[in-house]
């Protein structure tokens, strides 16, 4: 079986998988990427953990944009924001980036969650 198809398969849902189980779907998933992974993972009835590169320095840059969309997801369930709205930044919302978000100029502009 390819990576790929070994990543496709540990993402699919599933429960009760054994430590080793688990362990084998990360290193699959973490096989077919080309960047930098790292799991850390706690069962929240037992306290069992498991983690992936646990010692590796990871940026995460990117992985804070879960927990954002999470959060914004969150509050549109509330009725608190319109995720279809028209978001208008300006020159003093802005900071320090990499890659896309390096050459992001003040404008409005939509954006689509779902």
């Amino acid at each position: 079986m390819t990576a790929q198809a070994d990543a496709a398969r540990a993402c699919a849902p599933v429960t009760g998988l054994s430590r080793d189980e688990a362990a084998a779907a990360i290193a699959a998933i973490a096989g077919s990427c080309s960047g930098h992974l790292g799991v850390a993972a706690r069962h929240l009835e037992t306290g069992e953990e498991l983690s992936w590169n646990a010692d590796s320095q990871i940026e995460t840059a990117s992985a804070v944009k879960v927990a954002i969309h999470a959060e914004v997801m969150r509050q549109a369930r509330l009725g608190r924001i319109d995720v279809g709205a028209a978001v208008q930044t300006r020159a003093a919302d802005l900071t320090g980036g990499s890659g896309v978000l390096a050459g992001r100029r003040p404008r409005c502009w939509r954006a689509t969650l779902t």
